[in-house]
Formats: C-alpha cells, sequence, structure tokens
C-alpha cells in the first residue's frame, strides 16, 4: 500500500490532547480495518486509537448519523 494518510496538522495536537488526558480515540472509516491500520502504522498513529470500525463491522456506514 502506496498511501499516505493527510489531515490537517492541528489534528495531532488534538489526538496527543486526547490520549494525554485519559480520553479515547476512535476511527470510524469506509476502508477496512486491517487496511487503516496499515496505514496507521506506516505513519506511526496507531498508538493514538483504541479501536478501528471499519467496514466488516456491522454499523451503518458513514456519513450514516445512526452509524455510533
Amino acid at each position: 500500500m502506496n498511501q499516505k494518510i493527510q489531515e490537517c496538522p492541528f489534528r495531532f495536537k488534538e489526538r496527543e490532547w486526547v490520549v494525554a488526558s485519559g480520553h479515547t480515540n476512535y476511527i470510524l472509516t469506509h476502508r477496512d480495518t486491517p487496511g487503516t491500520k496499515e496505514l496507521l502504522e506506516k505513519d506511526e498513529l496507531l498508538d493514538n486509537f483504541k479501536e478501528i470500525i471499519g467496514s466488516e463491522s456491522p454499523f451503518p456506514r458513514k456519513p450514516a448519523p445512526d452509524a455510533i
């Protein structure tokens, strides 16, 4: 996989703050969980997230408001 996660620069500080304050980050994505984990590991971001809710989950797909 030759992709890189693109995000706004301020998001890194927000993720760190959430983890440092004892809260939890989750990802709700249209991608499958293994592919998302691979991207996050490559960019050294996986430790910032507790769970990835991917396309194989039984939840409605985003952007459905009842997905979570």
